[in-house]
């Protein structure tokens, strides 16, 4: 999960003053915008990135000159290879491709425990779009020494929120699940309840092993 801080420094001694593994600073640019990221290691494997440059989307920080941190920017999924989702979340999940470009690992070493320098990585990301009611977004990164398969198991489904969760409330929304998830593996279905509302829900690994799930509107 990337979170955006205020401060890098301070944010680095604030996760280790609560007891948090914090791995070395990855410096590297963006479209010749500075970016320092720094991984803390989390509880049952979770990792939070925290980021601090030139490259902050609008977050909550804008409007409170008290915090320190932004709310969640991103779940970032670690894959083998994100050109096996480039079809699948433009084609079947209706979403744009925002970026999808290769970058050289090296800065990355030591914050991704990656076992070599000069290994090819590959971001891409999938959005709505800003004008859509409920903006959707997936982004994945993969390097080219990363395991095969998803990197996030297909977890019982015990509670109402899953590795990535989209709200599906149009007219025909059960069709449009069934479409997304024609020829998929690992795919299962559940019924639960939303804000008050029943939905049917429908989780399924994508080509590349994103897990995710649809939330349709049982009415």
């Amino acid at each position: 999960m990337d979170i955006y801080a205020r401060n890098m420094a301070t944010a680095v001694k604030h996760a280790q003053a609560n007891g948090y593994q914090t791995l070395p600073l990855a410096n590297w640019e963006l479209d010749g915008k500075s970016v320092q990221e720094c991984r803390v290691l989390g509880p049952e494997g979770l990792s939070i990135v925290l980021i601090d440059g030139d490259i902050k989307r609008p977050n909550i920080m804008d409007k409170d000159a008290s915090r320190d941190f932004s709310e969640i920017g991103a779940f970032v999924n670690l894959v083998h290879d994100a050109n096996l989702d480039k079809d699948f979340w433009t084609q079947r999940g209706g979403l744009t491709e925002l970026r999808n470009a290769n970058f050289d690992g090296t800065p990355m070493v030591a914050m991704m425990e990656l076992p070599r320098a000069n290994l090819q990585m590959r971001f891409a990301l999938y959005w709505s779009g800003a004008d859509a009611p409920n903006t959707a977004k997936v982004e994945l990164v993969s390097c080219e020494v990363s395991p095969v398969g998803p990197l996030i198991p297909l977890l019982p489904l015990s509670s109402e929120y899953g590795p990535i969760a989209f709200k599906v409330d149009v007219p025909g929304a059960r069709a449009f699940a069934q479409r997304v998830i024609q020829d998929l593996e690992h795919t299962s279905f559940a019924v639960a309840c939303l804000e008050g509302q029943k939905r049917e829900v429908v989780r399924a690994i994508s080509p590349a092993g994103v897990a995710f799930e649809l939330w349709c509107r049982e009415d």
